[in-house]
């Protein structure tokens, strides 16, 4: 991966607040990380909070350090935009994920949700 260069592209949605930002080496797409405002499930984080909905690599990438470079643009394109706090929802148990968020300063905040899988929120 030495010499290529990488460049982050921002996908249109249907929703102007939400991102979807792609890491791109000449023209290959290596990974990919969908944001959105808070909705009315989070809303006891504030009207500004925004979450980080998936973050996903190629699996030729995965511990090349460009997950960190995704999530950082992404978090920050969040904070110029004013939005904050800013969360995801990962699986109960999910080690790796859950070592990944903290690394970048993610948190558990306590909030559980259940569906098919138990979700602890990070923040």
């Amino acid at each position: 991966m030495t010499g290529a260069a990488f460049a982050f592209r921002r996908e249109r949605t249907e929703d102007p607040d939400g991102r979807t930002w792609l890491l791109d080496r000449g023209g290959e797409v290596l990974g990919g990380c969908r944001t959105r405002p808070v909705t009315d499930d989070d809303a006891d984080l504030g009207p500004r909070a925004a979450e980080v909905l998936d973050l996903a690599l190629t699996p030729g990438v995965i511990g090349a350090g460009l997950g960190a470079r995704l999530l950082g643009q992404a978090v920050n394109d969040l904070l110029v935009r004013g939005r904050a706090p800013i969360f995801v929802w990962v699986p109960e148990g999910a080690g790796t994920i859950t070592g990944f968020y903290a690394r970048h300063g993610f948190r558990d905040d306590g909030a559980r949700r259940r569906g098919r899988m138990r979700l602890v929120r990070y923040r």
